[in-house]
């Protein structure tokens, strides 16, 4: 990823993002926009909802608390956390079953 998007470290993260062109990757998904931070404990990316990266598949991966799960499918917003990581998942408004942002970060310990 980094190497397809590259980096510009003299330019601000919302202009390195502005500048991206998507990439397919070998599974077919699209990735819009990705953006890892400076501290290179914080990712962030954008998928296109065409081809749809399906929220159910994200769960399994990710697997964030059960007890929250209907707050979650209310909103759309999934989060797990564990291992020293917060995984953080989005749908699609319009196509809920889609994954549309991914968020991974190291959590202090």
């Amino acid at each position: 990823m980094h190497g397809h998007f590259g980096a510009n470290d003299d330019a601000s993260a919302i202009d390195r993002v502005a500048t991206q062109k998507p990439a397919t990757l070998r599974d077919g998904y699209v990735v819009r926009r990705y953006l890892r931070l400076d501290d290179e404990r914080h990712m962030l990316v954008e998928l296109s909802s065409e081809p749809c990266f399906p929220v159910k598949q994200a769960i399994t991966i990710a697997r964030p608390d059960p007890s929250r799960m209907d707050y979650y499918q209310r909103t759309g917003i999934y989060t797990a956390t564990g291992e020293g990581m917060s995984v953080g998942v989005s749908a699609d408004g319009f196509k809920r079953d889609c994954v549309t942002s991914l968020e991974i970060a190291e959590t202090p310990r």
